[in-house]
Formats: C-alpha cells, structure tokens, sequence
C-alpha cells in the first residue's frame, strides 16, 4: 500500500503495533548519510506492506531541473512528518526491527531526527554468524536466491534507465516493498538455522547490539588536521617520485640493449602485467612466482645471490610502499582521508562491518583498519574535536593471553599472573637470544614479540628467518626452543588442528564457529591443509579477542552514548580511540579501564586481562 498523506499513518501505525517485529527499508540518495537525503521508507510487519515516499523526491527533480511540465508524482509527507508519527513505535524495544545491513538505514535515520532502536534482527548480520567464511555474500539479492530461491531487481538494474526520484511511485513502492518482505521472510528463515545449529542467544544479541555502537562511532566522526595532512601529501609525492625514478634508474642500468633500456623508460609500475613482461620475459629474470610479481616477488628477491635483483627488489618495495602511503592521505583518491572530509564538521566517518571471518570489524572509506603500521606518524592527522582530548585505551597481549587460556599452558599461564611479575614476551626472549644475531636486549624482546605472535599461528621458518634477519635453519632451533617452553600451548595446536580434522569447525567462547564443512582434508594439497588448519587455530583467539572488545564496546555505548562528553570515535584491532572533555578525562579513564575489565558472566577465562592506556592530543602522539 503507498501512503501519500499523513492522514493514513494511523493505518500504518495499527499495522505495526499490532506485532512483534516489522522489517524497515529507507530509500536513499547516495551511501554517505550526510550528503544526501531520504527518499522513501518501507515497512512490512509479516501481512501488510506500506511504501512511504516523501517530498525530497520532489525536491530532488527540482535540484536538476526535471521538466516542471512533466507528469510525476507529488509527495506532501515529509521526513520529519514520518519521524514526528513513528518515533515512538521506531523507538520502542517492544518491537523488533529487521532489515538487510540495518547499520546504513539507522545511520540514516538518526541523522535525518528518525530514531530506530534495538532489537535489531538483520539479515546481514545474521549471515555472517550462519556463514563466516564467505563473507562477501550476504547482500539482499544474493540472500533471497539463496533462501527463497527468488532473483531480486537489484537496485542497480532498477535504475539503469531512471534515477530512483524520477521513477513512478508505482514502480519505486514495488521494488522498496519486495526489499523488506524478503528481509523479513529471510530473517526468520536464517533465525531457524541458527537455533538448528546450536548457537547461544548471547551471541546474536551481542552482534544485533553492535549495530548500534558501530552507528554511534560513526557517526561520532574523526577530526582530521587538513594542513598536517596536507604536510603528508607533498612528501608522499615526493617520495612517490623519487623511488619511481630509482626504479627505473636501476632497470635501465641492467638492462642489456637499447630496447630493453627504452622499454624500462616507459615502464608503468603499476601494472604487474608490464613488470612481469618486462623482467622476466624479456629481461629474463627467474619466474619465482609463477607466472606473476607482486608484494611476496620483491621479499623473496631480497635474498637472491643476484645483486641486481636485490636491488630491483628493494627499489621496488620502496616505491610501493610509497605509492600505499599517499593513497591514505592523497585527495585526489576517492577513498582517502582528505576525500572523505564532511565539509560540515572538518570530520570523516568510516564505514565500520562486522563481516570478518575473524569476527572482527572491516572498515572503508578511509580503511583506517590499514594504517600503514611503518608510518605513525599518519596518525598525526587524527586529532580531538575543541575542548576534548584522546584517551586509547587496548587489550595488552589479549590473543596470546586466549592462547593461554585455551592451552593452560603453565609457562604462559604464570606469565600472565599479575603477581608473578614474569613477562611473556622477556621470557621468549631469554630463550631465543643467544640465536638472534643482535645482542640488545631492546631489539630481542621486539623479535620474541615477532616470535610469540607469530608461531602459533604456523608462521614458516622461511617468513620467521626473514623477519628475524637470520638463516632458515636458526629460525627452526628458535620455532623449536619455543615450542619447548611452552609445551602444553604446543600440544593444544596439535589438538585444534585434530578437532578440525574430524569436526569439521572451531567454537570459540563466545560460541562464534569457523566451519570447513566442504573441506575434504584427505583430498586437498598438504599446503592448502595447513593452511586452512593454520586459520582455525588462528580463530579461537584471534575472535575470542573480537568478542571481548564487541562486549566492552556494547557496555562502553551504554554508559556514555546518551552524553557528549564521553565519544567513541574509531576502533583499530584491540584498541579503541575516545574523545573526552579535557576537564573530565581524569575522572573518565579509570571508569573505561573498570568497564573493559569487568568479568563476562557467560564466559570463564582462566587469565586476567589488561587494559592499558595513554592520554592523547593527537593521535599517536
């Protein structure tokens, strides 16, 4: 049914009040919340369907002059006549809400005076718990030929001719309404499959609650210092320049013949087709990755016997690793952080996803998830809004304390007792320093933190010697005395690995699973089985740590996300970055650390987490 006139929204309103949950679909201009307006909103409560369109549609055609004389349809409701008649029930936990990546329409909603609260069912979501390993599927259209064997009109087909505001209400209610019928139907499908395999109710609460969080985070945005940035731009050209020309400076040194020297000159290096046709087919270096260069090209070329190709090696490595660095700040890249400023707030607000096979958060437009971690200094340009400062709060050696708690391993269990005063990373390096070839203390214990985060997720002896800057056969005494000192976290590898062999998955605490239900382990290559064994024992604590920091962050948005002295404005692995009013940081930091270490009541863990922190005017500095 569409509703043009506000006189029908008590119609709308007895639909919805008069069941348990209803699905919920904006129709919007654009993915950025700020810069756009909302078009329309469709609800479905399992009977009836509504389609809501609202008079940004109209001012849409105005803004690029569709023809006035043309006939289209006219809309009297606006955004805020919605908001004034549905808040209360959008509000309300008496009612569920369920939609497909629910975090887009709330971030929308709030911004536009709409408040949606939890519960929030989301098919999105609710996928990624049912199928973790794919996690590039679980879009609408994808979900509905999957479940209800169903081929949607994708957003994209249904606009290719027409903009969406220039569309007949006819048309437009037909596609927003299939939107949330599908939702709704797929949802309780998918809440069936979850029941069906066992998983605790815990865990689909605290994923629906952080929907919510990761809509506050964003929207609490990230200042960003234009003219520091700005600093980083002109010296990442530069340097982007500089080890270009190094590039080819050295590829026309080597080469042999006038053409191959020309050709070196021309050379685009960024396109892996021309590099690979250029060194090894006609340069004819050794094909050590066949059939491509890449990253993992120039590492392996660092240790050749050939000098030349330790150089192009490192020249090339340097020159990606400049051209990485200026894409996170360059304006003219459309996902940088200088591109993605709100004009309106100097801020950026990155788009969060809890869609990792890890259970951890992905992030885009800017990622800052992939800062580049050899140039802190970038994080420079992240600075507190006026009259706030940072506080950056993180779970010290939280994946390695899971290790411990899910291995008991003595050594590393006492390493972790607050009383014992002994160090996990000192008494690494204790046992490796006699092989490292440096003999400071201070650069061991950073190769026993290489050491201990590495290993136990199966790093080769090859990749350990490289980062240790030692011969292979010493990496594999230092795999091996490690190994040594913790002996039961070495058998619980072995075990994890045996459990996946036969189960088919892993469970962590929180009871979030890896499944490798289509594996077949006795058919596959040795070194496609250990690396998917490698990746279930990286799951338990690699998403046990995920499901710590969801849990603190759900607490941390109930006690602060009603205020505005307290904002949780970006999350990194297991650190989290607040903005504080500078007059009551001292007051505020030992309530975060209290809140991120209070005791979990479904779990048990048999170590004791550590929260440190650091007060910032930048961050990273």
């Amino acid at each position: 049914m569409i509703i043009t006139k506000k006189s029908q929204f008590d119609q709308v309103r007895t639909a919805l009040q008069d069941c348990k949950s209803f699905a919920i679909d904006f129709e919007t201009d654009g993915f950025d919340w700020w810069a756009g307006s909302i078009f329309a909103v469709g609800l479905y409560n399992g009977k009836d369907s509504f389609y809501i369109p609202f008079s940004t549609l109209d001012d849409k055609k105005r803004n690029n002059q569709t023809d006035m004389f043309t006939s289209f349809d006219k809309h009297e409701i606006t955004v805020q006549d919605f908001a004034d008649g549905f808040n209360y029930i959008l509000s309300n936990p008496k009612y569920a809400k369920i939609g497909s990546n629910l975090k887009f329409d709330i971030s929308w909603a709030e911004y536009n005076g709409i408040h949606i609260k939890g519960p929030l069912l989301d098919t999105f979501q609710m996928e990624h718990l049912l199928n973790e390993s794919d996690v590039s599927r679980n879009g609408l259209d994808y979900l509905s030929e999957k479940y209800l064997d169903k081929e949607k009109l994708s957003y994209k087909q249904l606009t290719v001719k027409t903009p969406y505001w220039e569309l007949s209400d006819k048309i437009a209610a037909k596609y927003c309404i299939d939107d949330v019928v599908t939702a709704f139907e797929i949802f309780y499908i998918q809440l069936a499959l979850f029941i069906e395999d066992g998983l605790p109710y815990e865990l689909y609460t605290q994923e629906a609650k952080i929907i919510e969080v990761l809509r506050w985070m964003e929207m609490n945005g990230i200042k960003i210092d234009v003219e520091y940035a700005w600093k980083f731009v002109e010296d990442y050209r530069t340097k982007v320049e500089f080890s270009f020309n190094n590039v080819i400076d050295i590829l026309q040194n080597v080469a042999k013949t006038d053409g191959l020297k020309e050709s070196a000159g021309v050379l685009n290096l960024n396109s892996p087709k021309q590099v690979y046709e250029l060194l090894i087919n006609r340069m004819k270096f050794p094909d050590i990755n066949n059939g491509s260069v890449d990253k993992h090209t120039w590492k392996k070329w660092k240790y050749s016997k050939d000098q030349n190709m330790v150089d192009i090696g490192q020249a090339m490595r340097n020159y990606s690793k400049s051209v990485s660095n200026l894409k996170f700040v360059d304006p003219t890249k459309p996902k940088s952080i200088l591109a993605r400023i709100n004009k309106n707030n100097g801020k950026v607000h990155p788009s969060f996803h809890n869609a990792t096979t890890v259970q951890r958060f992905s992030c885009k437009n800017p990622n800052f998830q992939n800062l580049p971690r050899e140039e802190k200094a970038i994080r420079g340009c992240i600075i507190p809004s006026e009259g706030f400062v940072f506080y950056n709060p993180d779970y010290s050696q939280i994946e390695l304390r899971f290790i411990a708690h899910y291995s008991e391993d003595f050594n590393m269990m006492k390493a972790f007792n607050p009383k014992s005063k002994v160090d996990i990373h000192e008494i690494t390096r204790k046992v490796i320093e006699n092989y490292l070839e440096t003999d400071d203390p201070v650069e061991q214990r950073v190769d026993a933190k290489k050491v201990n985060f590495g290993i136990w997720y199966g790093l080769s002896a090859a990749a350990l010697a490289e980062m240790l800057r030692v011969k292979e056969d010493i990496s594999i005494r230092i795999i091996n005395a490690t190994f040594d000192t913790y002996p039961e976290a070495r058998q619980w590898v072995e075990n994890v690995k045996k459990w996946i062999v036969n189960k088919k998955y892993v469970q962590n605490i929180f009871g979030a699973k890896r499944r490798f239900d289509d594996v077949n382990f006795n058919e596959i290559s040795n070194r496609k089985r250990e690396f998917l064994l490698r990746e279930g024992v990286h799951f338990l604590p690699c998403s046990s740590a995920a499901g710590l920091i969801k849990v603190a962050m759900i607490r941390l948005y109930n006690e602060y996300a009603h205020g505005n002295d307290v904002k949780l404005v970006l999350q990194v692995h297991d650190e989290l970055l607040f903005e504080v009013r500078e007059e009551i940081i001292h007051d505020v930091v030992p309530r975060i650390n209290e809140i991120m270490n209070m005791p979990i009541k479904r779990i048990k863990l048999k170590v004791p987490i550590e929260v440190e922190g650091k007060i910032l005017y930048r961050w990273g500095k």
